[in-house]
């Protein structure tokens, strides 16, 4: 059970930046098509810094359980008691590929705008 959560863990962080990438992850546009263009541009710039932090706080406080985890030498509460620093890489490699993913795109949305769309 453990091995599937591993997958499960590494399959969900690690393909995150090229979902973003594509721009797979869903989407509301209610309010985007109620918005004059320069304000939603704007708005679009503001929830792509807003998610940056976050993807970079998530990113930051992996990198540190995975350092926890590996100077302590955690494993699961399992018998076969795999090491927990296994998914904790897998979550703090993933989320800091999806905040400099996030980051180039507003990057290239301010320099190129309309080109992200």
């Amino acid at each position: 059970m453990k091995l599937l959560f591993f997958c499960l863990v590494g399959a969900t962080f690690l393909c995150g930046a090229y979902v973003q990438q594509i721009r797979g992850h869903v989407g509301i546009s209610a309010v985007s098509t109620m918005l004059p263009k320069a304000l939603n541009q704007f708005r679009v710039l503001l929830i792509d810094i807003a998610s940056c932090a976050f993807c970079a706080f998530f990113a930051w406080k992996s990198w540190a359980l995975f350092h926890e985890a590996w100077v302590d030498g955690q494993v699961t509460s399992s018998s076969w008691a795999p090491p927990l620093w296994i998914p904790y890489i897998m979550m703090s490699i993933g989320m800091t590929l999806l905040a400099f993913q996030i980051l180039l795109q507003a990057f290239g949305d301010v320099v190129n705008p309309g080109k992200g769309e």
